[in-house]
């Protein structure tokens, strides 16, 4: 489980790149005594990930919009470099379908 600041800025970073989104502003903040939140600003949206290590569960939240981004990129290569034991989808349409 990610713990370390510095790693999970390069793991968002690469994320934002796989999945040809645009970074705006990156936030990683380490809980004491234990547990991190990383959260990229995207010009599509977000990525975001949360971890509780005493429970030994990571949330990650990918949300774009528009035709440009690929959130199904950054979520594979998620899985590969944090090795779940499980995975939960929810994927949800969120807004109108024109605006």
């Amino acid at each position: 489980m990610i713990e370390d600041e510095k790693e999970l800025e390069e793991i968002l970073a690469e994320a934002v790149r796989v999945s040809e989104s645009t970074a705006l502003k990156t936030l990683v903040y380490k809980f004491s005594p234990q547990g991190i939140t990383g959260v990229v600003l995207l010009a599509e949206s977000h990525i975001a990930i949360h971890t509780w290590p005493e429970l030994n569960y990571t949330a990650i939240d990918l949300f774009t919009c528009g035709d440009k981004s690929r959130p199904e990129k950054a979520l594979e290569y998620l899985k590969r470099e944090l090795r779940p034991q499980r995975v939960e989808i929810k994927k949800i349409k969120r807004g109108r379908s024109t605006f």
